[in-house]
């Protein structure tokens, strides 16, 4: 065989080879696993953003309130500080504890409600002071009750609920027009320590656990509640 024959032959050899074929990107295993996954993903991210527009939506809402199965709870007003005429068609008794930060949180709700239904409700502030330090600031207020200014110190309070100790409660009384002499002599002497312990014991009997804790017309609801929902609940009543 010459040289010529050679190459000839190499070259048909050559020729004959199959020639690799390539795999399409797209059919790849691991490239549609990654679109799949991409997939579910935003999916996920829709459905997600679908449902937190409707949460946002729908959180202005009232929640409806069912008052029919709910026991009346025969609680005391006391003779508790109080606002509203006595014969009111609604009376609100709250049991609440001025450093509690969801009584801080009902704070503006109540004046709100007692500006819109004026003479139509009549709220009750009785005492629960279950956090550790409380018990001086609700003898605090207990104080100013006797010179007529509750319901500024009231204020003061949950205006102030970061500042209250005792050197804080008898500047607030100053500034509300105490004598601060009769008052400090009031706040040191502990005479309202009992008034107050009483009742704590008052609203355990009438089963509060926690605060800020509402007895509507004797029936009792728990924890703060959103402006529309108390409307709510005083509209029910108003209307029977």
């Amino acid at each position: 065989m010459n040289l010529q024959e050679v190459l000839k032959q190499s070259s048909n050899l050559a020729g004959s080879s199959p020639t690799p074929h390539r795999k399409k990107w797209f059919s790849k295993w691991w490239v549609i696993l990654i679109f799949v996954i991409l997939f579910i993903l935003l999916v996920l991210a829709v459905a997600l953003s679908f449902a937190v527009y409707d949460e946002i939506k729908n959180m202005d809402k009232p929640t409806g309130i069912d008052l029919t199965n709910q026991p009346i709870v025969p609680v005391s007003a006391d003779d508790d500080p109080s606002r509203g005429p006595e014969d009111a068609k609604v009376i609100i008794i709250a049991f609440e504890d001025f450093e509690c930060s969801y009584c801080e949180e009902s704070y503006p709700v109540i004046k709100e409600l007692l500006l819109t239904y004026k003479n139509q409700i009549r709220f009750v502030f009785r005492d629960f002071p279950a956090l550790e330090n409380s018990q001086k600031v609700h003898e605090a207020a207990e104080c100013t009750d006797d010179q007529g200014r509750f319901w500024a110190m009231y204020d003061k309070i949950f205006e102030n609920q970061d500042n209250l100790t005792v050197l804080d409660l008898k500047n607030y009384a100053e500034e509300i027009g105490l004598d601060a002499v009769s008052f400090a002599d009031c706040l040191d002497s502990g005479k309202y320590e009992k008034e107050v312990q009483k009742d704590l014991t008052d609203g355990f009997v009438a089963g509060v656990s926690g605060t800020p804790t509402w007895f509507i017309n004797g029936r009792k609801f728990a924890g703060a509640i959103p402006l529309e929902t108390f409307k709510q609940i005083i509209d029910h009543y108003l209307k029977e």
